[in-house]
């Protein structure tokens, strides 16, 4: 793995120029799902009522902390650059995606969100896995 024999090198500025990308992506969705919960899910094709907007913002806020935890997880002064701490919010961020799919799939096979919408959301969530993946890959 390459974790295991570059360790000791800095980090590429493409994998922290991605990382960092990644956590701005997951900072600005759960910003506005907390700010704007009807408008950034309507974005979406998925339209919330008043009463559940609690629930969006609760999704957003920790999307937006995931967010936070992989943008300060490079750490210049470790031996290894940050590369564990990276690691760490990647697969918090993995793990929440692969649940977001699971979400979806279920969702959909009960008729509670439409084709659109599950298509929508599951290609974001498989896009942030698949970038996710070739980052932990490349520490």
């Amino acid at each position: 793995m390459a974790s295991q024999t570059n360790s000791h090198l800095p980090l590429p500025p493409i994998l922290l120029t991605c990382t960092k990308a990644l956590a701005i992506v997951r900072i600005g969705i759960g910003a506005a799902s907390f700010f704007a919960p009807q408008l950034t899910c309507a974005s979406h094709g998925y339209h919330v009522s008043a009463p559940y907007n609690l629930l969006v913002r609760m999704m957003g806020h920790r999307e937006a902390i995931n967010g936070g935890l992989l943008l300060t997880a490079e750490d210049k002064e470790a031996k290894d650059g940050g590369r564990k701490s990276i690691r760490r919010a990647l697969l918090v961020g993995l793990l929440a995606d692969s649940l977001d799919i699971c979400a979806v799939i279920y969702g959909f096979s009960r008729g509670e969100v439409e084709r659109t919408t599950a298509g929508i959301l599951g290609s974001a969530a498989a896009g942030a896995i698949t970038l996710a993946t070739f980052l932990l890959r490349a520490l």
